[in-house]
């Protein structure tokens, strides 16, 4: 706020001065970045995020040039050609960091050691979507996995009447006759909490392994945005790590065909990447479906990598997509038959894009009649365990 951009026009001196402390600055940490990445044997990229968090100049500079322009040691002309330095240095660092992250990522993906492993946690709200999602998460899984599922059933907290507990045991005694009907094992939670939300959220962290957590949309035929407010979706993925499924199934599971994905940009950075394929890879050998996935090249090429690694590779089809501005184009490419999965992600993540705000009231208002799923991948953990492709 102490420049006087007008003392820059014309003024050739002062134009060569603010070059000059930028070239000085940028290069005398870039130099200071590649001695320390030689000296310690570094990679390019892990010299380029050195350089990146060192060569921004802020507090430190604008603190001493205020000073010794107060004092009168220094020349107006030299604060303002300071305060340019700073400007620029800061842009600089931003780019710079922002690159050698993303490098940092995709080169600790390729050297990471997959595993398998994972439980869900089913939200049990609704009889009418019982034995569906149960298949579902069934079917999503490790086909040999011999762990049980997670069913949740929430009470309100404030009102624990009787009806109400009897009514939550009613719910779970059915899912565990749908999960004995399909031979799955079902670990039933009665839990009264202040929300659904903070009830799944408490249930995530007392149960050990919880990996993902399946949603139903209020029951067939309800709106994804209803859903959304009812259970506070937002909450969750505010407040857990975990993989959030959010699923509408209209229809029979084994009557399926296709599934078709729509995987945003920059998606391979997140953590729950390897997942979600991977349960995407289960739900598609269990149904017998065709798949088919749309995503930018860079997401494509992961894909398919992972794919290639795994021990038993399954079949696909690709198509590159990046225009998630024109998003409503799957609505007339979609069959009554098929399974829309959509790959979204949170607040602040790498693959974050402002558009996936409208998503939900879209899927809402023009999908109406498809199989649905959206998918909020997990989060980066301390304690994170990855997954295979299958």
């Amino acid at each position: 706020m102490l420049i006087d951009v007008s003392a820059f026009v014309g003024n050739w001196d002062m134009l060569k001065t603010a070059g000059l402390m930028v070239l000085v600055a940028t290069l005398g940490k870039y130099l200071a970045a590649g001695a320390v990445r030689r000296l310690f044997s570094l990679k390019k990229y892990e010299g380029n995020m050195l350089f990146g968090l060192s060569n921004a100049q802020a507090a430190a500079t604008l603190a001493v040039v205020s000073v010794c322009s107060r004092e009168g040691w220094l020349s107006g002309e030299v604060l303002y050609c300071s305060v340019v330095m700073v400007l620029i240095t800061c842009l600089v660092s931003s780019v710079v960091t922002e690159r050698a992250s993303h490098k940092i990522l995709a080169q600790r993906d390729r050297s990471r050691t997959y595993k398998k492993g994972g439980q869900l946690l089913i939200a049990i709200s609704s009889p009418l979507s019982i034995e569906r999602l149960i298949l579902l998460a069934k079917m999503l899984r490790n086909p040999h996995s011999r762990k049980p599922l997670f069913a949740l059933h929430v009470v309100d907290k404030q009102n624990p009447d009787e009806p109400a507990r009897a009514y939550g045991r009613e719910l779970l005694g059915r899912v565990a006759m749908a999960a004995a009907g399909s031979d799955t094992m079902v670990k039933e939670i009665l839990r009264e909490d202040d929300t659904i939300a903070t009830g799944i959220i408490n249930a995530c962290a007392d149960e050990q392994g919880i990996t993902d957590i399946v949603l139903g949309m209020g029951g067939i035929g309800t709106s994804i945005a209803n859903a959304m407010f009812a259970i506070d979706v937002a909450s969750v993925l505010r407040r857990t790590h975990q993989s959030v499924i959010l699923a509408k199934i209209k229809q029979p599971l084994n009557t399926i065909k296709r599934i078709v994905i729509a995987v945003p940009p920059q998606a391979e950075y997140e953590a729950g990447f390897s997942r979600w394929l991977y349960r995407l890879a289960n739900l598609r050998r269990q149904m017998q479906a065709h798949l088919v996935f749309y995503a930018s090249e860079p997401t494509l090429e992961k894909i398919n990598l992972l794919n290639a690694r795994s021990d038993e590779p399954i079949k696909y089809q690709s198509r590159c997509f990046n225009d998630w501005h024109n998003f409503l184009i799957f609505a007339s490419y979609l069959k009554g038959e098929d399974l829309f999965a959509c790959v979204l992600a949170r607040r602040d993540s790498l693959s974050y894009l402002p558009e996936m705000e409208r998503i939900p009231s879209s899927l809402s208002n023009y999908f109406r009649s498809n199989n649905i799923l959206i998918i909020y991948p997990e989060q980066y953990q301390s304690n994170e365990s990855t997954l295979p492709f299958v």
